[in-house]
This record gives structure tokens, C-alpha cells and sequence, in this order.
């Protein structure tokens, strides 16, 4: 019924209809980015973003950055880690596990606030606040990466 309406560009029926579907079925895919369409018909930035970030997983997207590290893709890697920081304000775990992947790909200082903020948000009986504070005393004792310096001609 909503593809009817869409058709017809029939917005608010439409929105009514993906809405109803969304109540019954909220993890739809389909559905959540359908309704962002819609949304971005009628010029609702905000209720558009709001379904396709609900498409976007932080965990799958850590995943994804350690499979780019593993192919020596460190640019791509840190760029689906600061989309799944985004995406991952208030989630302990993801916290940690960006600050942890973080910490591999060099990149210091990301590392450092992304394991400080795990610290300060997980529970202290969480087994992985030690392991965060182990890896921050290393980050605090490695030197700042150097940029090496041009030979000279």
C-alpha cells in the first residue's frame, strides 16, 4: 500500500502506512529506509537521518574497519571508525572496541579519547575497563609518531 502512495506521491499516507508496518516490524530494513525516503521528500532531513542511521550498525561497521586493516586499508578503516563513533555515542562496547582498533591502526591520539571515554562510561566491574587502562598507559608511553624527514638534495 505505502509503494502505492509513494507512487502517487502521496507522502503522508504513505509515512502513515510505513509507520504502521515499522510498529509491527521495527529491525525492517526496508522499511526504515523506505520511510527515510519519504521523509526526504516531504524535507524532513531530520526524521530522514534518523531512519537510515537505525540502518547503520556500529558493530558491523568495527567489523568492517578490522577487515580493512587487515588489507592494509588504514585510511578506509579509520574513516568506518569515526562513522561507527558517531554512531555508537552511549555504547560501551563499541566504545571500546573503536578505541581498541583505534590503538591498532596508530592512531594515538582517537585511541586515547575513545579508551578514556570507555573508562568513564562502563561499569566498573566490566573485565575490559583493565584492558582499556593497560592499552592507555602504553599509548602514554609511545612517542608521537615522527614525520620523517625529506632527504635533502
Amino acid at each position: 500500500m505505502a509503494q502505492l502512495d509513494i507512487r502517487q506521491n502521496q507522502w503522508d499516507a504513505a509515512t502513515t502506512e510505513l509507520k504502521s508496518m515499522l510498529a509491527l516490524s521495527p529491525d525492517s530494513a526496508r522499511g526504515l529506509r523506505t520511510l527515510g525516503d519519504v521523509y526526504q521528500h516531504q524535507n524532513k532531513p531530520d526524521e530522514a537521518s534518523q531512519c537510515y542511521a537505525k540502518l547503520l550498525d556500529p558493530a558491523a561497521l568495527v567489523g568492517y574497519a578490522q577487515n580493512l586493516q587487515k588489507a592494509n586499508q588504514t585510511a578506509d578503516a579509520v574513516a568506518a571508525l569515526k562513522t561507527a563513533e558517531t554512531l555508537s555515542a552511549n555504547d560501551p562496547g563499541a566504545i571500546f572496541n573503536i578505541g581498541m582498533l583505534y590503538a591498532d591502526l596508530q592512531e594515538k591520539t582517537d585511541a586515547q579519547r575513545m579508551l578514556q571515554k570507555f573508562i568513564e562510561t562502563a561499569s566498573k566491574s566490566d573485565a575490559r575497563v583493565t584492558t582499556a587502562e593497560a592499552r592507555l598507559k602504553q599509548l602514554d608511553a609511545t612517542a608521537p609518531t615522527a614525520t620523517p624527514a625529506k632527504p635533502q638534495q
